[in-house]
């Protein structure tokens, strides 16, 4: 009697069970590591040319997909990485950035950089950036 009443619940509990061991990592919820890595990316440190004035920012991605640097003052460029590495740009001040760059010789701007995953949502983080400049003799 009490075998009959424990049945049910033993094979629901079995069947759960059996769903955990088959489904993919992320499907119940549970984020797996391909879902968590799948749109974070880190923007590092501005390696500066204070004979040019520009920069290189580097920015590690985990996987593929589409990255964008932009913002106010930026020369935008677009990059595609075919996996995880560390991606690369320059960063040239165009328009009043540009000239503030050249009277002072030093131009602060912020920095938006977008990665949008295969498969995935856009994410975006911003950077200030100060880029300087040796002043003309």
């Amino acid at each position: 009697m009490v075998l009959r009443q424990a049945l049910p619940a033993l094979l629901a509990l079995s069947t759960a069970c059996l769903l955990l061991a088959v489904a993919p990592a992320g499907a119940l919820g549970a984020p797996g590591p391909a879902s968590r890595a799948s749109g974070g990316f880190e923007v590092g440190k501005l390696q500066r040319n204070l004979e040019t004035g520009t920069g290189k920012l580097f920015v590690r991605v985990p996987g593929p997909g589409d990255l964008f640097l932009h913002g106010a003052g930026i020369l935008p460029i677009d990059r595609e990485p075919a996996r995880a590495e560390v991606v690369r740009f320059p960063v040239v001040l165009i328009g009043p950035a540009k000239q503030r760059l050249l009277r002072e010789a030093s131009a602060t701007v912020r920095a938006k950089v977008t990665f949008t995953p295969e498969n995935g949502e856009a994410r975006t983080k911003t950077k200030m950036l100060t880029l300087r400049a040796a002043l003309p003799k």
